[in-house]
């Protein structure tokens, strides 16, 4: 049979693991604040750390697309997560699109497959995963870069945002619905990509691009902006788009 999660009558220790590890400070009488990341270990366990969602098996754009809403209805039971950063290795635009949604995210840390053991370890070809975003094409390394200089710059606002979810239990990502629950078009992303739209705190609307190219070069993307009482200002371009557009 199965109990706590585990087969052959066994508990689950994870979340056990993660209160002892997440309050050993304060049994050692240390005034710091802390941060874990750590397994998910059942509900319950969104009170200590920031979860590890998980080795991405085969990076696809399909799972790149199912990233931002598995990690923004998580908000809805209070759990953060952290989920690897990847690519394939024949796909570099891929990766600029999972290190540029994820610059944007709740948490950011680029992560491989296991290519110091297991069936990845010395892998000739990379094919587990690229976790190198210098190692790129210099357009890719370029806009890597560039997502990662804006999360650094971010930094304020992330900080400001730690300190939101340790006070209220409300993440850094927060579904549409959050602030305009009346609206029926808050409660449109799915799984697939399609409106895979979030709030980044108060201020931020994040829109990721988790679909390829076409022959141009561009991607077309599908953006609800919500009556908010002012203009939306998108942030490369400082263009002004109003509610509805």
């Amino acid at each position: 049979g199965k109990r706590g999660g585990c087969t052959g009558g066994k508990y689950n220790p994870t979340i056990l693991l993660n209160h002892v590890r997440h309050t050993d400070h304060i049994r050692r009488g240390e005034n710091i604040r802390d941060l874990t990341l750590a397994r998910y270990g059942g509900y319950g366990n969104q009170r200590y750390p920031v979860g590890f969602s998980g080795d991405v098996r085969g990076p696809t754009w399909a799972t790149l697309a199912y990233q931002p809403y598995f990690s923004l209805t998580a908000a809805n039971v209070g759990w953060w997560w952290s989920h690897d950063i990847v690519g394939p290795a024949d796909d570099p635009d891929m990766f600029t699109r999972w290190i540029q949604w994820a610059s944007m995210s709740g948490a950011f840390r680029t992560h491989d497959r296991g290519m110091s053991a297991g069936g990845c370890a010395n892998h000739p070809t990379n094919e587990c995963g690229v976790v190198e975003v210098w190692n790129q094409p210099k357009k890719n390394f370029e806009a890597n870069r560039a997502a990662m200089r804006r999360r650094v710059e971010m930094m304020p606002y992330i900080y400001s945002l730690t300190k939101v979810a340790y006070d209220t239990g409300v993440g850094p990502m927060r579904p549409m619905y959050y602030d305009w629950p009346n609206q029926k078009e808050a409660y449109y992303a799915d799984k697939n990509g399609n409106f895979g739209q979030y709030m980044l705190g108060d201020d931020i609307l994040v829109s990721p691009v988790t679909k390829p190219a076409g022959g141009n070069n561009l991607t077309k993307q599908e953006i609800w902006f919500p009556r908010s009482g002012g203009a939306w200002i998108a942030e490369n371009s400082g263009q002004l788009f109003g509610a509805g557009d």
